[in-house]
């Protein structure tokens, strides 16, 4: 007896988002067959109508069995395949995000208070990093005009309570800070590689940031506004008798107006970094010069443009070449970006993830009615 079964796989496994990590539920599946008479051959000469007749009848009277067993083989198999799969990737992407944590706790920009939860259709993350003495969002955050597949609202106030715990009255020279950059893989400023001409050694010179606020930004009217503010600048050797010393507070601040190009985020710097006292009404010979020292110096850190080409090499990049930027809003001290992921690579992701492995055929099973000639549901 030739059969052909057709079998149809719908299978659903959730998984959980939460501040323990990923967590899978219990695999979920459906597996409707239906099974075809292809034909029936008979190796006897005689009797061959009577034989094939009763063939046919029995194979149409145990047909809803002979489909039942080829759905709960497909089920079974398909479950199997869906919990070993997604369980060795679920261990991948747990170790990912503790490293992840242990390096944010290491530099100690892991959020204050970190809530997370997920449904079928999203996964939601709250983070708050609050600073000592300092406010948070004064006002609720503004609406993206569209939905998208990741949408990230980010309010002022993070920023600079997360750099408050992070530079918070440190002390950086020119070499410290080329070390910083070098270390989140960004490119070193011209201005800082060594001491220009005819190689001289580098200046000497120094920058103690502000306790409370060493680097802020602000959102507001579509532009985003960054500050460095020191309260110490030492111009030249730091115990030199002939070194500039000046220690009233000064910002150094730069402008940008963010703008999606080809789906994603450019900055553009607006007019040039400046740099002014905060308390000082009259300024002197020394404080000029310092001034005009440290726009040039910590200046440099501001490009003209940034994009994502300036990202480094990290999971942080690849993500940004994974998503198309649809929405971006800056306004009333909040930052909200909507985008959409790659559908062309999400679907060459997909299809290289189902790839099937090669797997041993389980042997037929042995229980079946006599008379059942047991076939193999398609795959």
């Amino acid at each position: 007896v030739c059969n052909r079964v057709e079998t149809q796989l719908y299978g659903c496994k959730p998984l959980y988002w939460t501040p323990a990590g990923l967590t899978a539920g219990p695999t979920r599946a459906n597996a409707p067959s239906k099974q075809y008479l292809q034909g029936v051959r008979v190796n006897r000469r005689f009797g061959t109508r009577l034989i094939s007749r009763l063939a046919v009848r029995q194979t149409r009277r145990l047909q809803p069995e002979a489909e039942w067993v080829a759905c709960c083989i497909a089920r079974r198999k398909f479950i199997h395949r869906v919990n070993q799969e997604i369980g060795t990737r679920l261990q991948d992407a747990n170790q990912q995000l503790k490293e992840q944590e242990t390096q944010l706790r290491a530099q100690g920009l892991y959020p204050q208070s970190l809530s997370m939860f997920s449904t079928a259709q999203r996964a939601y993350v709250n983070a708050t990093q609050a600073a000592k003495n300092r406010f948070g969002a004064w006002n609720p955050s503004p609406q993206l005009p569209g939905s998208s597949d990741v949408n990230v609202r980010v309010h002022q106030s993070l920023v600079g309570n997360v750099l408050a715990q992070r530079f918070g009255g440190q002390r950086f020279d020119q070499n410290s800070i080329v070390e910083l950059i070098e270390e989140a893989g960004l490119k070193v400023p011209d201005e800082l590689k060594g001491g220009g001409e005819d190689g001289q050694e580098p200046e000497k010179w120094s920058i103690t940031l502000d306790r409370q606020l060493p680097i802020s930004v602000s959102f507001m009217d579509g532009n985003v506004k960054i500050a460095i503010r020191g309260t110490r600048f030492v111009q030249g050797p730091e115990n030199a008798k002939d070194a500039q010393v000046v220690e009233d507070a000064m910002e150094i601040v730069a402008q940008y107006k963010p703008e999606i190009v080809n789906g994603k985020v450019e900055a553009k710097l607006v007019g040039r970094v400046e740099a002014e006292y905060l308390d000082l009404e009259r300024q002197g010979i020394a404080q000029i010069g310092v001034k005009t020292f440290m726009r040039r110096k910590v200046g440099s850190l501001f490009q003209q443009q940034f994009s994502e080409e300036d990202l480094p090499d990290s999971e942080m990049g690849d993500l940004a070449d994974d998503v198309k930027v649809e929405h971006l809003l800056v306004t009333d001290h909040w930052l909200l970006v909507g985008a959409d992921l790659d559908e062309a690579k999400l679907k060459e992701a997909i299809e290289e993830a189902q790839q099937p492995e090669p797997e041993q055929q389980e042997p037929a099973p042995n229980n079946q009615p006599d008379g059942y000639a047991s076939t193999q549901p398609a795959s």
